[in-house]
């Protein structure tokens, strides 16, 4: 508090023990209680102490600027930062003699806007307090000579003489600030700092001031500032809002300032706003104008325009390396991605990441000592604004070949780096987690075609293996359209983006609309390599097993036995992709009839040993083969055997794909379903544990699919199915009927999976002691089960069983019998 502070305070205490000798002196005239002086006198000294409060108060908010003052503006707009503040607070409060503090940043991150509010906020601490632009180290004298005769001093002419002789003045002083803001070199303010009772602040985006200052990095806002800052300039802007946009400018705060600028100065409505940046940011990001920077620095285009020239004159390997950079995501990037794939990159880069010596470390130093990036662990942070001014840059540059433009570069880099690393393959995962954002990323510029359905396809596939299969399916729509708009809609590449769009389809439940796209890629396919080739043998297994799940096993049979002769054909017996055909071969098989269970174990028994054979025991194509194999035997009447191929299956496929995978849960269901079949009338324990597995197939499946998905209703009603043998009838019956409804809405009202719904559904009317109920249940999935087969099937005989069973128990014999005698006339009319 300066001495007009010291002496306001003295006048108010002072002013307080007069009142006190005037009220005694006229004690006469007083009311009675103001005579009675250990009254007054707590009354006084608490008038005395919110004076004082209030007074400090108003002094520490408005602070009286000292004499000798050279500071930017105040910002009203100053949001946050209040750990910076005080970090600043707590350094220059404990150090008496001077000291040297740095704040480094990357630019538009608000280093002087901090410092600018903290020299206002702390003004009255100094007597001196002088702001010095050091971005341009030849002009640092001659704003120290100002300073010098602020400070009332008599100069000599020579300017170099002069801050000499300012130097020593302030040696001789105490109680001053200087600041140095946006300095470019420790050299270049290190022979200006004074010695004394003073304190100095330093701006910079550069590294090395450690050797000078301690030294505060600054990052972009916290979120809640961003929100605030952004709902404060624009009233408007909800938090919803505000929080949407500080996530697409980084939370950077010139962005920040620059967009909420544009939208007062524009009228703009948010919502269209938003929707211009997320569709276009490299023209929207950078409009407005920040009023409290320097004409020079009030854009993102115009903050990074020197550092940027000055690398792209004197390294041009880091400036290549930026460039690549900006064409990839904000996440980090892997420093392998590089180092792995130097063949891949520009000459200059590609030299500076093969040598041994260093150069590499180098390259990517000079982009931190410019607080262009950060390094982090094994990767490079690169803000989406820096991202934004770089590409800027590039698109000024009409000369280079489309080859070698930085985004052909990134997306040629991330097919050279992925090349090996197939999505199916679990071992390749990890890889695929790092580098997906960065693909994502590439793909939404403007890259050759093929090379960007190339990434696309292949990311999808990755999404796919690891059950994110609606990413999957945006990913292979992109793909099919980019491809098809390039080449045209009858170019063979495009099958391929066909069949992937179409598999995905049908495993998210949705096979009718799989169907064109699948066999549009297969006519192309054919037309394009004949009859025989591989890839023909994929596009029919892919429509095959649409049909499969549309339950139409008798044209799907054909289709896989097509695929399963072409691909042995091509590859011989004991390939894997053979044991793929051999599996789904069988499918189809148990789906076509009964009688044909041990023509298909038989192929599941070989799929399985061709698996093992050439991957071990512990691959997930392993687990896939000993599901399969298990549920061909739960249809053999082999439960206890399923069961140890299920166990088995799901031990893999934890450790391959984790615990919250779609193919866990489809073997959690099925183990969940043969223990049933296994539990003992007198003993829970299997049925106990069979709920616990449904109940944790059925979060997945959710998690995975949404609520509505079919397969939610087969999780469903099996779940169902465990509650009643349980006897908590009221639970199973909730459970049958939200499965019903997902598979009405899902297959229409006349399918095979609505028909076994309805039947769990009726038993569990009938365990709650409501057998009329059920009746119209049981009737309604005969007559879906006899429309479907149009004839003698194991399912109608299981149907018409079953309603006999039911009109049986309420003393409707004749119907009954008829029933059930139908039933034993068609059981031994079908194949054993």
């Amino acid at each position: 508090m300066g001495r007009r502070g010291g002496a306001l305070v003295t006048a108010e205490v002072a002013l307080v023990f007069l009142t006190g000798l005037v009220i005694n002196a006229a004690s006469e005239h007083l009311p009675k209680w103001m005579t009675v002086s250990w009254v007054v006198w707590p009354v006084l000294v608490v008038v005395l102490g919110v004076t004082l409060a209030v007074t400090f108060r108003r002094r520490q908010a408005e602070p009286g600027l000292p004499p000798v003052w050279s500071v930017p503006p105040r910002n009203p707009n100053f949001t946050g930062r209040v750990e910076e503040r005080r970090w600043l607070r707590d350094r220059l409060k404990r150090d008496r003699n001077v000291a040297v503090h740095a704040m480094r940043g990357m630019g538009g991150v608000g280093k002087t806007q901090v410092v600018i509010e903290f020299c206002h906020r702390w003004a009255g601490r100094y007597r001196a307090v002088w702001w010095i632009t050091a971005e341009d180290a030849a002009l640092v004298p001659g704003q120290l000579t100002l300073l010098g005769r602020a400070l009332g001093l008599a100069l000599p002419t020579n300017v170099e003489e002069s801050v000499g002789v300012v130097l020593a003045e302030l040696r001789r002083r105490r109680d001053w600030l200087l600041v140095f803001d946006n300095a470019e070199t420790v050299a270049a303010v290190r022979r200006y700092l004074p010695s004394g009772a003073g304190h100095v602040l330093v701006t910079t985006r550069r590294a090395g001031f450690e050797a000078i200052a301690s030294v505060l990095h600054l990052d972009t806002f916290r979120r809640p500032d961003s929100v605030s800052l952004l709902r404060r300039r624009v009233p408007v802007m909800s938090a919803e809002q505000a929080d949407e946009l500080a996530e697409l400018l980084g939370d950077l705060p010139l962005a920040l300032e620059q967009a909420a600028a544009y939208l007062q100065q524009t009228s703009t409505p948010v919502p269209d706003y938003l929707d211009r940046l997320r569709r276009r940011p490299d023209t929207t990001a950078d409009r407005g104008r920040d009023a409290h920077r320097t004409p020079e620095h009030d854009t993102l285009a115009s903050l990074w325009e020197l550092p940027l020239r000055l690398i792209e004159e004197s390294f041009p390997a880091s400036a290549r390396l930026l460039e690549i950079c900006s064409y990839l995501s904000s996440e980090a990037i892997p420093l392998d991605l590089f180092t792995h794939n130097a063949p891949a990159l520009p000459a200059e880069l590609g030299s500076a990441v093969a040598d041994r010596s260093g150069d590499f470390a180098d390259t990517v130093g000079v982009l931190v000592d410019y607080s262009l990036l950060r390094r982090v662990d094994d990767g490079l942070l690169v803000h989406r604004m820096v991202q934004l001014a770089v590409r800027a840059r590039v698109a000024g540059d009409r000369s280079r070949p489309a080859d070698q433009h930085p985004r052909a570069v990134a997306a040629n880099l991330l097919v050279a780096d992925l090349r090996d690393r197939h999505p199916r393959s679990p071992s390749a995962w990890p890889r695929w987690r790092l580098v997906l954002p960065h693909v994502l990323a590439c793909v939404g510029f403007d890259v050759d075609p093929k090379v960007g359905g190339r990434l696309l396809g292949r990311a999808g596939a990755y999404l796919f293996e690891t059950g994110q299969l609606n990413d999957a399916r945006v990913l292979f729509t992109r793909a099919l359209e980019g491809g098809e708009a390039a080449f045209g809609p009858d170019h063979p590449g495009a099958a391929v983006h066909l069949s992937n769009l179409g598999v995905v389809l049908s495993e998210l439940g949705r096979p009718e609309q799989a169907q064109p796209f699948l066999r549009r890629a297969l006519a192309l396919t054919e037309a394009a390599y004949g009859p025989h080739h591989p890839a023909v043998a994929v596009r029919l297994n892919n429509l095959g097993l649409a049909l499969h799940d549309l339950r139409r096993p008798g044209e799907a049979l054909p289709l896989m036995q097509r695929a399963l002769a072409i691909t042995e054909a091509a590859y011989g017996p004991d390939r894997p992709i053979v044991a793929l055909r051999l599996d789904n071969l069988g499918l189809v098989l148990r789906d076509l009839a009964p009688e044909r269970g041990q023509e298909a174990e038989a192929l599941h028994r070989r799929a399985l040993a061709i698996t093992e054979a050439a991957y071990g025991p512990d691959h997930p194509d392993v687990a896939r083969a000993l599901h399969n194999l298990g549920a061909a035997l739960v249809d053999r009447g082999h439960p206890l055997d399923a069961r140890r191929l299920f166990e088995r299956a799901l031990a893999v496929k934890e450790a391959a794909y984790g615990l919250d995978h779609p193919e866990v849960a489809s073997t959690l269901s099925d183990l969940a379903m043969v223990l049933r079949r296994l539990h003992s009338p007198v003993d829970d324990t299997l049925l106990v544990r069979a709920e616990t597995l449904l109940e944790r197939s059925l979060a997945i499946s959710e998690a995975v699919f949404g609520g509505d998905h079919p397969v939610i209703a087969v999780r469903l009603g099996n779940l169902g199915l465990v509650l009643s043998d349980l006897g908590r009838a009221d639970e199973a019956k909730s459970r049958h009927e939200r499965a019903l409804a997902i598979a009405e809405a899902a297959h229409g009202s006349d399918h095979p999976d609505v028909a076994k719904h309805l039947d769990g559904l009726a038993g569990a009317w009938q365990d709650q002691g409501h057998p009329d109920e059920a009746i119209p249940l049981l009737e309604r999935a005969l007559k879906i089960t006899e429309s479907w087969h149009q004839g003698d099937h194991h399912d109608v005989v299981t149907r018409l069983t079953r309603l006999g069973l039911a009109l049986g128990r309420l003393d409707r014999g004749t119907e009954a019998r008829r029933l059930i005698d139908r039933a034993r006339a068609m059981r031994e009319r079908l194949p054993a």
